[in-house]
């Protein structure tokens, strides 16, 4: 039997894989910023992207994460790193129990995104 949580989550994965395949890699590149910083974001008022870990309910994934001076948006990567390479991220700031929230990606990381996301 399938409890409700269970479909929530699966309904959850399904949509970060539908709107996972319709990133504009090319506008993403454009206006990428590697050296985003969270406390910074309502500073400036500008546009742009930046990578993240985003973790909810105990699942962690690599996401483009677009913040404007209108709002913000998380959006999962269709393929991730290895899951090894994200608890290590997660592990050197702090949160090795998963805890929710937002977190800043390494430099390994970062080069698998060049290698395997950004060069498609």
């Amino acid at each position: 039997m399938v409890n409700n949580v269970e479909v929530l989550i699966n309904s959850w994965k399904s949509n970060i894989r539908e709107r996972s395949s319709v990133m504009d890699i090319n506008k993403i590149k454009n206006n990428l910023s590697w050296d985003f910083k969270f406390d910074d974001e309502f500073k400036n008022r500008e546009s742009g992207y930046t990578f993240i870990i985003d973790v909810l309910d105990g699942n962690a994934l690599v996401s483009v994460y677009r913040y404007s001076p209108y709002g913000i948006k998380s959006e999962p990567l269709k393929e991730q790193p290895p899951l090894e390479m994200i608890k290590t991220a997660l592990t050197n700031q702090g949160n090795e129990s998963l805890n929710d929230g937002l977190f800043y990606i390494d430099k390994e990381i970062r080069n698998w995104l060049e290698n395997n996301f950004l060069n498609n």
